[in-house]
């Protein structure tokens, strides 16, 4: 644990010292952005900057503060950007830039792709470009001269609108085989902002001229002070999705590094504003995972979790997949290392009914929990997806 300590220390301490030496560049209109701060290990968290960042002398004190792991800004711009709590809240959205992001496995299959990128947006007039290597593996694409036909005055139309005409060029790329992001049509949004630190990589995101991109080779800020090595972990999961239904859902959040009193609070609102039934509270090894059985279309399952403080991984992952997913057994490692797996922590009642309830997440609650479930009417079939996963996860010996 001392190790660790000291390595993450050290990690942090090399962070502060790259942004006491470089200024963050600041996009245009930066005053009508928000701007996010990500940290991914050892504890995956986020912050929003609730103010309004007027210069890179403003943000550059902050990043010195907090060093954080990652930075990240909005492509819309918006009249008042602290404002901003998604899609229900009242912000007022003035323009969305169009950008493309590229990633791959390797830098050169980047490049390529970034190249035949450019080169079918120029074949669909567009002139000008400008390249970001983000500091790993891939390249943000800003087009600087895309435009939009219209303005819609209402500005929830006008929301909708600046996602209608970026999915469709979104659409025309990757029906022509051109590998991209299919996500960033979102006006809610973040991408990396340049001359900030990739702190996986150690490595700067900067950008590249755009007759460079060929040769270009990243700038070599520090190495990772004792990378951790990497290593799988084996784990059974359970999906949201309502078996026997097409769109239906239940809710899963996952709450890491947050006080249980503050989650148990938001779950009860949540319940308050949704009309949602009972609540199970799930512990795990780093927070709390939260469970409703309520069957709900997708797209309102969104809706509830882009107004929550959950892990934003879990509200990406079911845009992206169409599902979320929630651990419901041990976490096992190569090293035959073994979390221990969520055990039931807690209950918050409810008396609402509006929904019907998911028989097969029903039954797994009182088959594997011995938690049983009350409700007028069940829904789906008695089964759930389960799906069994392995990922490679950074761990110091």
């Amino acid at each position: 644990m001392e190790y660790l300590r000291t390595h993450l220390k050290d990690w942090e301490s090399s962070i502060r010292k790259f942004y006491e030496r470089n200024l963050p560049f600041l996009p245009d209109n930066c005053q009508h952005r928000y701007f996010k701060l990500v940290w991914k290990y050892p504890l995956q968290r986020a912050v929003h900057i609730r103010d309004s960042i007027k210069s890179p002398e403003h943000l550059q004190r902050l990043l010195i503060k907090y060093a954080p792991q990652h930075v990240y800004y909005s492509l819309t711009t918006w009249l008042d950007p602290t404002t901003v709590r998604g899609r229900k809240s009242p912000a007022v959205p003035l323009w969305s830039d169009l950008v493309f992001d590229i990633d791959a496995d390797r830098l050169q299959p980047a490049k390529e792709i970034a190249m035949r990128l450019i080169s079918y947006l120029q074949s669909m007039g567009y002139k000008k470009f400008r390249v970001l290597f983000t500091g790993n593996k891939g390249f943000h694409i800003y087009v600087d001269d895309f435009k939009y036909d219209k303005y819609p005055e209402d500005y929830r139309e006008r929301l909708r609108y600046f996602e209608r005409k970026k999915r469709s060029i979104i659409d025309e790329l990757l029906s022509a085989g051109i590998d991209i992001d299919p996500t960033l049509w979102d006006a809610y949004r973040v991408v990396r902002l340049p001359n900030t630190l990739n702190a996986t990589t150690m490595l700067r995101a900067e950008w590249v001229p755009l007759e460079k991109l060929a040769s270009f080779r990243p700038t070599i800020i520090r190495k990772y002070p004792d990378r951790p090595s990497k290593i799988y972990s084996h784990t059974i999961l359970v999906s949201s999705h309502v078996i026997g239904t097409p769109d239906r859902h239940v809710l899963f959040l996952d709450y890491d590094g947050i006080d249980y009193r503050d989650v148990r609070q938001e779950v009860v609102d949540i319940i308050d504003r949704y009309n949602l039934s009972t609540a199970y509270v799930f512990r795990t090894t780093k927070g709390y995972n939260v469970w409703f059985l309520d069957a709900l279309p997708l797209r309102r399952i969104l809706r509830i979790k882009s107004n929550t403080s959950e892990d934003p991984m879990h509200y990406e992952h079911i845009k992206l997949y169409g599902y979320d997913l929630v651990r419901i057994w041990y976490k096992v490692f190569d090293d035959g290392r073994v979390h221990s797996k969520p055990y039931l922590f807690d209950v918050i009642p409810s008396n609402n009914t509006k929904y019907p309830l998911s028989r097969g997440h029903a039954d797994l609650l009182r088959a594997r929990y011995f938690q049983e479930v009350a409700g007028n009417s069940f829904t789906g079939l008695p089964t759930v997806k389960i799906i069994y996963a392995s990922a490679k996860v950074a761990y110091h010996n």
